[in-house]
C-alpha cells in the first residue's frame, strides 16, 4: 500500500525543491493557505542558497484551500513584484479547486508581467508552458 500523507486542511503546509539540473523549482502548498505564511515561506525559498530567480517554477497547489480577501492578495501581489520572484522566469501554479483557480487569475492582474506567470489545472499544460516535461517525474 502506498505511503499516504494526511494533510490538516486547517494548516498550511509548504515545501519547495530546487533541482539545479533542470533549471527548476517545485513549490507545494498544502493546507489552508493564508497570504501571510505563504510569503513568509516565499521569503524562505528567496533566502535559500540554491535559490535563482532564473529558474522556472511550478507552485502546486491542488491540495490547498483558501479563504484571501482582494485586499490580501494585492498586498501579496506587492509583495511579489518587490521580491522578484517572477521577474526573470516563468512560473505555472497547478490548482484544481476553482476559487483558486479565480484567486490565480485575480493574482495575476496585479504582477507587470502577467504573461510570466499562468494558472493550469494539469501538469501536463503548466509542464508544456514551461518547456519543463520533466516537472512530471516530481509531481
Amino acid at each position: 500500500m502506498p505511503n499516504v500523507t494526511q494533510v490538516n486542511p486547517k494548516k498550511m503546509q509548504y515545501n519547495y525543491q530546487i533541482i539545479k539540473e533542470h533549471g527548476l523549482i517545485i513549490e507545494t502548498v498544502q493546507g489552508h493557505v493564508t497570504l501571510k505564511e505563504l510569503a513568509e515561506k516565499t521569503q524562505t525559498l528567496i533566502e535559500d542558497n540554491d535559490y535563482d530567480n532564473t529558474y522556472e517554477g511550478v507552485i502546486d497547489l491542488r491540495m490547498a484551500n483558501a479563504e484571501v480577501t482582494m485586499e490580501e492578495l494585492n498586498e501579496f501581489a506587492d509583495y511579489i513584484n518587490q521580491s522578484g520572484l517572477f521577474a526573470n522566469s516563468i512560473w505555472a501554479l497547478l490548482v484544481d479547486d476553482p476559487m483558486v483557480f479565480a484567486l490565480g487569475q485575480a493574482f495575476l492582474l496585479h504582477l507587470p508581467n502577467g504573461a510570466a506567470l499562468k494558472v493550469f489545472d494539469n501538469i501536463e499544460s503548466a509542464a508544456a508552458f514551461l518547456r519543463k516535461p520533466e516537472i512530471k517525474d516530481y509531481l
